[in-house]
C-alpha cells in the first residue's frame, strides 16, 4: 500500500506544481537553520510527509515553527484517504472548499528551491535563486481533528503563473515572498495582501537532474541535486 501511495504522489508531483522541493543549507551541504532550530537537510520533500513551515502563535503573535503534513486537510474530512491538496492555486483560492477556509490562517515555507517537470519530456529541473539562499512561498495552513487521536498540523503552497525562468517548462509556480513582505502576508487580511501573489520578480535559474533519482520520492540525498547533461 505504501508503495502505491508513493507511486501515485510521484505521478502527482508530474503533473502539478509545486510537487517535490527542497531546504537545506548551501554553504555546508546540510541542514538549515530556522528561529533557531536546526531543520535536517531534506533533499527531495514529497507530499504527506512533515516539514517545516512558519505561522503567527496565536498567543503571542510571535513567529513559531512547526513540523506539519504537506498537503492541506480540511475540515470536513472524514479521514486522510483524501487527495493530498498540496497546491492551492491563487485564481482559484476564492470560494474554494478545500482552501478558502483556511485562507486567514497563512503561514510561509521555507525552501532552497524545487523540482519541476518540463511539460513535453517530463525531464525534471531545479530551480533556485541565483544567489543560492534560502527563500519564502506563501502557503495556508489548517489544524484537523480526527475522531481519534492526536490533531494533525496541514499546509498547501500557493502557485501562480510562471515567471521567465519557469515559462519554458512549465505554467505554475510557487508564490515566493521577498523577505520585507514577510510579516504582511502573516499578520494583514487577505484582501491586503492578494498583491503579494504573483510571479517573482527575483533572479532564478534551473538546471536539469536526474530523473532516476528525483522521481523516486524516497530518495532523500544531495544526488537529488546533482547536475545532468
Amino acid at each position: 500500500m505504501v508503495l502505491i501511495l508513493l507511486a501515485c504522489l510521484a505521478l502527482i508531483g508530474l503533473i502539478l506544481m509545486c510537487g517535490r522541493y527542497v531546504i537545506y543549507d548551501n554553504l555546508t551541504k546540510r541542514g538549515a537553520n530556522l528561529l533557531g532550530h536546526a531543520i535536517p537537510a531534506n533533499f527531495n520533500v514529497a507530499p504527506t510527509t512533515n516539514a517545516p513551515i512558519i505561522r503567527l502563535d496565536s498567543d503571542t503573535n510571535q513567529q513559531e515553527l512547526l513540523n506539519a503534513r504537506w498537503g492541506l486537510v480540511p475540515n470536513w474530512a472524514k479521514d486522510l484517504k483524501i487527495p493530498p491538496f498540496f497546491n492551492a492555486r491563487a485564481d482559484n483560492l476564492k470560494g474554494n472548499k478545500v482552501f478558502w477556509p483556511s485562507i486567514h490562517q497563512r503561514c510561509i515555507v521555507p525552501m532552497s528551491g524545487f523540482y519541476e517537470w518540463a511539460q513535453d519530456d517530463k525531464q525534471p529541473y531545479y530551480i533556485h535563486l541565483e544567489s543560492k539562499e534560502l527563500f519564502y512561498t506563501a502557503g495556508i495552513w489548517n489544524k484537523w481533528q480526527p475522531k481519534e487521536g492526536e490533531a494533525i498540523n496541514s499546509f498547501s503552497i500557493i502557485t501562480t503563473k510562471p515567471n521567465k525562468t519557469l515559462a519554458d517548462i512549465h505554467h505554475r509556480m510557487p508564490v515566493i515572498l521577498q523577505d520585507e513582505c514577510i510579516e504582511q502576508w502573516l499578520n494583514e487580511p487577505y484582501d491586503q495582501v492578494q498583491d503579494l501573489v504573483k510571479p517573482s520578480t527575483q533572479p532564478m535559474a534551473k538546471y536539469k537532474v536526474d530523473p532516476k533519482q528525483v522521481n523516486k520520492a524516497s530518495n532523500n540525498s544531495i544526488k537529488c541535486l546533482a547536475p545532468v547533461p
